[in-house]
């Protein structure tokens, strides 16, 4: 398969920080910087290859599928990229009870690129 450089695709999960933002509870997290920064699929082959052999690169696209409010929270509650108010830092309940107050209760799907890169010793 060839590499594909996937650096123009939105950052992954970008659709939970467009929530978090719509509801006010972290109006910067649709421009703070992803947790996946320094090390994503339009960099991870390079990074590899400074230590090992790189083979085989393969970009998928992942859908996670939340189905709703409660179960994003879960997720939401686990994630430091959040600045959230202290007292739903860390508490899904809390936090989805707040999220329910700001904006509907709906599914929420987001996507993310995973990358597997092989490679050996040289």
């Amino acid at each position: 398969m060839a590499r594909r450089c996937w650096s123009r695709r939105p950052p992954s999960y970008h659709e939970i920080d467009q929530l978090i933002a719509e509801a006010g509870l972290d109006p910067q997290a649709i421009s703070q910087p992803s947790l996946y920064e320094s090390f994503h699929s339009a960099t991870a082959a390079e990074i590899v290859a400074t230590a090992l052999r790189v083979g085989h690169v393969v970009h998928q696209q992942h859908v996670f599928r939340f189905s709703g409010l409660d179960h994003l929270a879960e997720y939401v509650a686990t994630s430091p990229k959040y600045r959230l108010p202290e007292h739903l830092v860390g508490e899904a309940g809390p936090l989805a009870d707040e999220l329910r107050r700001r904006i509907a209760d709906r599914p929420v799907t987001t996507t993310s690129t995973v990358t597997y890169v092989t490679a050996a010793c040289p």
